[in-house]
Parts: structure tokens; C-alpha cells; sequence
């Protein structure tokens, strides 16, 4: 007589993997260029803190300011034109400004919730 009452073995499915847009949230960019101007303007804001931050320039040097609440001006770096600033930096929102007075230039951001 059997003492133990299991049930019947039955067939279970493999449980659906997880794809690449389950694991990563997907970039947050501009959607294109935006053409700055001689004041600081809020080029992006990412809604929450990016680990990375991808700054595409064209045309004239920009300067490009990182900001995060709590930590006052932000980081500020001046990117040449028809370079890219691509660093693990922390931001919730990017502010730019054209490096030069007059001289008009166009960024494109992308910010990275992981460091893939």
C-alpha cells in the first residue's frame, strides 16, 4: 500500500523568458536635434536620475550642464562641435546653452537608465 497520496506528474510549459525590453528601460532622447540659443534652456528632462548621458553637437560648441536636484549648478562641460560627450553621468534634467554668442548650435541627448 502506498503511504503517500502525490498526484499524477503532469506536463508544466517552460515559463516565457524575459526579453531585452523587460530587463532595460529604453532610452529617453530629444527625438532629433535642438537648435540652442545664448541663455541656458532645459534641453531634456529625463523625469528620473539617467546613469548615463549621450551629447551629440553640430555646428558650434555648446556648453551642456547635467543637473540633479539637491546638487545646486550641476556638472558643466563645454562639448566642441561635431563631437559626442558620451560618460556615466547622473542627471535628471540637461540644460545647454551655444558656447559662443551668436553662434547657434544643435544638440541631440539620449540618457540611459542602465550602463549597457
Amino acid at each position: 500500500m502506498n503511504r503517500h497520496h502525490y498526484p499524477e506528474p503532469r506536463e508544466r510549459g517552460a515559463p516565457p523568458g524575459a526579453t531585452l525590453t523587460d530587463r532595460f528601460a529604453p532610452p529617453v532622447t530629444t527625438g532629433g536635434y535642438v537648435t540652442l540659443t545664448d541663455a541656458d534652456a532645459e534641453v531634456i528632462g529625463f523625469g528620473a536620475c539617467v546613469a548615463r548621458v549621450k551629447v551629440l553637437v553640430l555646428d558650434n560648441d555648446a556648453l551642456v550642464t547635467f543637473r540633479r536636484r539637491g546638487t545646486g549648478g550641476g556638472y558643466v562641460t563645454r562639448v566642441p562641435a561635431g563631437a559626442r560627450f558620451d560618460e556615466g553621468v547622473a542627471a535628471e534634467s540637461v540644460v545647454a546653452r551655444n558656447a559662443t554668442a551668436g553662434l547657434n548650435a544643435r544638440v541631440q541627448v539620449e540618457g540611459y537608465f542602465t550602463w549597457t
